[in-house]
């Protein structure tokens, strides 16, 4: 149709041709938006933790996979999995997908972070020196203790665990170490407890459990916790 034709129709006429030409937009772009999806992204930025956690480990493992598909991932190393919901909440962070932990994040604080998958299942340890036997975290008073550093998944929960018992930074003397730094720590004399969040193949827990000199505590009331910290 010409415009010359359009304009010989009657108002009514023109009206109809009007509303199925809106009717052809409105059908082009759902097609194009439900059939057309764009491509996934071929550059991906992933905060992962310190080099010696198993986080690294993960993602290194996924550098590997996602290379095959053509996927670039570029890893950004950070202190742990509270820094790394901070990233995944600043949109100015340029970070695209992280490692976290359950229990860190917070509704509506972190409405915008979506999990993707569950990767394994990581239970607290407590390891520490001395004849004595500790069954209570609240006998870590007055004991010099490496909890994790700022910014770590580990610490963010070790916080949680400690206020429920009671205790502050004015109750034992808190060490920001975590991993193979807390271990060695822990090992040397400096720290008299150590507390980890990680896989029971992991680097530092298996050494932990190998050390005829640490003792692994055994957690008294220990079906509480996840009742308390959901």
């Amino acid at each position: 149709m010409t415009l010359e034709d359009f304009a010989l129709l009657s108002r009514l006429g023109r009206f109809s041709v009007a509303v199925v030409i809106f009717a052809l937009i409105v059908g082009a772009v759902w097609a194009f938006v439900h059939f057309l999806k764009p491509a996934p992204p071929r550059h991906i930025v992933l905060a992962s933790g310190p080099e010696d956690s198993t986080s690294h480990q993960y993602a290194k493992r996924y550098i590997d996979i996602l290379a095959q598909a053509g996927i670039t991932v570029e890893e950004r190393i950070t202190h742990g999995g509270a820094e790394n919901l901070r990233l995944l909440e600043d949109p100015h962070s340029g970070v695209d997908i992280a490692f976290t932990s359950g229990g860190i994040a917070t509704y509506p604080d972190a409405n915008e972070v979506v999990m993707l998958a569950n990767l394994g299942y990581l239970p607290m340890w407590i390891f520490y020196r001395g004849t004595n036997t500790l069954n209570y975290i609240n006998e870590l008073r007055n004991r010099r203790v490496a909890i994790g550093a700022e910014g770590s998944g580990t610490r963010a929960l070790v916080d949680s665990v400690l206020a429920i018992n009671d205790l502050t930074s004015d109750d034992l003397t808190i060490q920001p170490l975590a991993n193979s730094a807390a271990l060695r720590a822990l090992q040397s004399g400096e720290v008299d407890a150590a507390v980890f969040f990680d896989l029971a193949n992991s680097q530092t827990t298996s050494t932990a459990l190998n050390d005829p000199d640490l003792r692994l505590m055994s957690i008294g009331h220990a079906d509480a916790y996840p009742r308390l910290l959901p």
